[in-house]
């Protein structure tokens, strides 16, 4: 098996992750700025490459965090729907591709 290399650059150093450094990558990948970039680059995906003009995001009505995601990438609460087995959610509307520009 190869080794994974080291590069050094006078700014930074890229080499393999390493288990005392998953506190770190976990804290940044539940962050608000990991999540905004997830969910931006998932709906242009479905904007650019699927041709859709528009997308929902369904949350849950206790779920803070992901109100407050969607609100701030544009969207707004359409309504609310409750699924088969009962569950509750929000529908929050994300505004069409022309309108993000």
């Amino acid at each position: 098996m190869t080794a994974i290399p080291t590069i050094d650059t006078q700014n930074l150093r890229l080499r393999s992750s390493e288990v005392r450094n998953f506190d770190t990558y976990s804290a940044f990948r539940q962050s608000a700025r990991a999540e905004y970039v997830g969910r931006a680059c998932t709906r242009a995906q479905a904007f650019d490459k699927l041709g859709w003009d528009t997308g929902v995001s369904c949350v849950t009505p206790g779920n803070t965090h992901s109100i407050v995601l969607a609100e701030r990438m544009g969207a707004t609460r359409e309504a609310d729907f409750t699924t088969i087995d009962g569950m509750q959610l929000h529908v929050f509307r994300h505004p069409a591709p022309e309108a993000l520009t």
